[in-house]
């Protein structure tokens, strides 16, 4: 406990003019580098040796106390377990720096409307930050988990920047204008949320074909009224269940969209033959639209199926399905363990090396070689 007259009268003082009713604890600490607040209920403000005898008390005071007004203790970890729970997403460390940054200048706003000069808190601020972050400190600056006044690098300058800017606009945000932003922020998570990404829906056949009938039309049928001869070769294999009859000519163009809703079709179809055809076309025709499409069919009921599937995303250079094929280096046929092999080394997926490793030792020969090969491709 900290029984200086200076700082314990200018908590007092600071603490009326706040309107503060929680009682705020002041300790000095040996150990620590600057001064730093935490708590709710039972708020505590500690002070390292160093400011206790050099800082200007109603600065630092008026500062923490700010923190402990806004609650932005509380405010902190709930910022800190959503980073733990999204440590995934590359926006949650730039939001939460920013989110920091904007609580240390309310603070730093609040100690200039309790009476602080701009330039003497300033130099406040540097000698603070200086002997929390110098080389020769002994102690440690607090931890995230704490709101300190002490800054370095870009946001200590920000901060300042922002001290001495003449015009810039100090007042508390009232419970009109924090309502007001809450309600934008809603709408606008709602219109995002309602957005489709065109890419990512698959449009089936029954928005895609006229007619009443357009259930029952037969896709053989429909890639022949193309008119092209890859589409009328594939027609026949799809009709005589023969994968080998597939192979495109080499006169005209595979790339043709008109063929897409056939496919798709296709792709219902009960003969398994019919569907691993459908998927090769589209893998073939590589238009981003379908890999969706294509994707469901990993998890077909039939294995060729989803060996084609896996290829075709591969030949797509389609890595939105990573994790599913990764996953199917374990399936139970041989077949499959070696397409998917060769299309992550297509894909040049460093996150199947694992997996790749141990599909080395893998008890058929081809899929060992396979996987041996795609590990080649990634180095």
């Amino acid at each position: 406990m900290l029984e200086a007259p200076a700082w314990t009268t200018a908590l007092q003082r600071l603490h009326r003019s706040l309107g503060l009713r929680r009682a705020v604890r002041l300790l000095v600490s040996d150990t620590a580098a600057s001064p730093y607040s935490w708590g709710w209920h039972h708020p505590v403000i500690l002070l390292d040796r160093h400011s206790a005898g050099n800082a200007q008390a109603d600065a630092v005071l008026a500062h923490e106390l700010a923190h402990i007004r806004a609650h932005d203790w509380p405010m902190l970890l709930l910022a800190r377990v959503l980073l733990a729970l999204y440590w995934w997403h590359p926006l949650m460390y730039p939001l939460l720096r920013m989110f920091e940054h904007d609580t240390e200048c309310a603070a730093d706003d609040a100690v200039l409307a309790a009476g602080a000069t701009p330039s003497r808190y300033a130099h406040t601020l540097l000698t603070v930050s200086r002997q929390a972050f110098g080389a020769g400190t002994a102690g440690k600056p607090a931890t995230g988990m704490a709101n300190r006044i002490a800054s370095r690098g870009a946001m200590l300058g920000a901060r300042i920047a922002a001290l001495l800017e003449a015009h810039r606009p100090r007042g508390r945000v009232t419970l009109r204008q924090w309502w007001s932003g809450m309600l934008a922020s809603v709408a606008l998570m709602c219109v995002i949320g309602s957005i489709t990404l065109q890419g990512e829906r698959v449009l089936w056949p029954d928005s895609l074909l006229p007619g009443p009938d357009r259930r029952q039309q037969d896709p053989v049928a429909l890639l022949q009224a193309l008119d092209n001869p890859n589409f009328t070769r594939l027609a026949g294999a799809m009709r005589a269940r023969d994968y080998t009859l597939r192979h495109a000519a080499e006169t005209e163009s595979f790339r043709q969209r008109a063929a897409i809703p056939a496919l798709l079709l296709a792709l219902r179809a009960p003969q398994p033959v019919v569907r691993k055809l459908a998927v090769w076309a589209f893998g073939e025709m590589r238009f981003t639209e379908t890999a969706p499409a294509v994707a469901a069919l990993l998890a077909d009921r039939d294995a060729a199926v989803r060996a084609e599937a896996a290829a075709a995303l591969g030949d797509m250079g389609e890595r939105r399905w990573l994790a599913p094929m990764i996953a199917m280096l374990g399936d139970q046929d041989a077949v499959v363990r070696r397409r998917v092999a060769h299309a992550l080394g297509d894909l040049q997926a460093g996150a199947a090396i694992p997996m790749l490793q141990s599909r080395l030792h893998d008890p058929v020969p081809d899929v060992a070689s396979e996987a041996r090969w795609a590990l080649d491709e990634m180095r």
